[in-house]
């Protein structure tokens, strides 16, 4: 059955991201032609609904699995592994704390462990180490939330961090190419302040030397999904952390990573066995269903992320 969409008053946006290979759209998705068109989750109750272009109509809808707790103004992070993070938010009874994941190979969602501090209208960006961090929010009380926390999704559960040093909320959260973390504007409602001019870098804190730190000179994405040469400086690592003979340990080892700007869909480099790689060069392997649009390439080594670079993925590299 197919319908359209003339009525947003009862819509909720329940996620902003991408599943691949799922079908869930996300505000924006490609339609007919490549003409791009926004498609919003509809929340109903705890219910999800997918919603996904079709030849046939302009909108097709496929009832997925509910959430185990009704909520609006919460968050939703595409994770690495293709699940779907969803933080806080409020319902009847006040702001949440809990936070639940969902399996778009199942379509069934599972709670996953709660924030140190419930909270709605915060942010909750993914960062190159694959954690989640949460920064504000709003506790539902007439405080504003200066706290972090961070979410391990290897073991599922939330740590504190850094706090702001403004409490903010409603604010925007952009992860930079250094890796650092810009928060800014939002609203304050402690003694009638308002909205919020002031922003705020926060460092992610991965703790090693900058001399240490691998550096993306050029990147050149091939029609064949691969990177035909990607140059720049310590792609080798500090320690190649063998057993004591001349073999290469998976420390050493350069991982390429794309991610895309729109949605957070990530893609990892493989390297070409028939070219392989250096310290200044790395010619990977081709890698199906890459994210189309702008996106961010990182090279990590020992662990290390470099500093992201640019680049746009087009029709015809993907």
């Amino acid at each position: 059955m197919s319908h359209t969409i003339q009525d947003r008053t009862a819509t909720r946006f329940l996620a902003r991201n991408f599943l691949p290979n799922s079908g869930v759209i996300s505000r924006h998705a490609r339609g007919n032609k490549g003409r791009w068109i926004a498609l919003p989750l509809l929340f109903l109750g705890a219910g999800l609904m997918l919603v996904q272009p079709c030849a046939s109509a302009p909108f097709e809808f496929e009832v997925t699995g509910s959430l185990g707790t009704p909520r609006l103004d919460h968050t939703a992070t595409l994770l690495p592994n293709g699940k779907v993070l969803v933080v806080g938010g409020d319902f009847l009874f006040g702001v949440l704390a809990s936070a639940e994941l969902y399996d778009p190979a199942s379509g069934t969602w599972k709670p996953t462990g709660s924030l140190v501090t419930g909270r709605t209208h915060h942010t909750a960006t993914l960062l190159p180490n694959g954690k989640v961090l949460v920064a504000g929010g709003f506790d539902g009380v007439g405080h504003n939330r200066t706290s972090v926390e961070l979410y391990n999704p290897a073991t599922g559960t939330w740590s504190e961090t850094g706090s702001l040093a403004t409490g903010r909320t409603s604010h925007t959260a952009t992860l930079l190419p250094s890796g650092k973390l810009l928060i800014a504007a939002g609203e304050n409602f402690i003694n009638d302040v308002g909205a919020l001019k002031s922003s705020e870098l926060y460092d992610v804190g991965l703790d090693f030397e900058s001399t240490w730190q691998p550096e993306i000179a050029s990147a050149h994405l091939s029609s064949g999904r691969r990177f035909r040469l990607l140059t720049g400086s310590l792609f080798q690592g500090v320690s190649q952390a063998s057993g004591g003979n001349t073999q290469d340990s998976s420390t050493n080892y350069p991982i390429v990573q794309l991610r895309s700007i729109d949605n957070s869909q990530v893609a990892v480099f493989p390297v070409d066995p028939l070219n392989g790689w250096s310290d200044t060069s790395f010619v990977s392997a081709s890698v199906i269903n890459l994210p189309l649009g702008p996106a961010l390439v990182t090279v990590f080594t020992n662990g290390i992320p470099s500093a992201s670079r640019y680049l746009v993925v087009t029709q015809r590299q993907q």
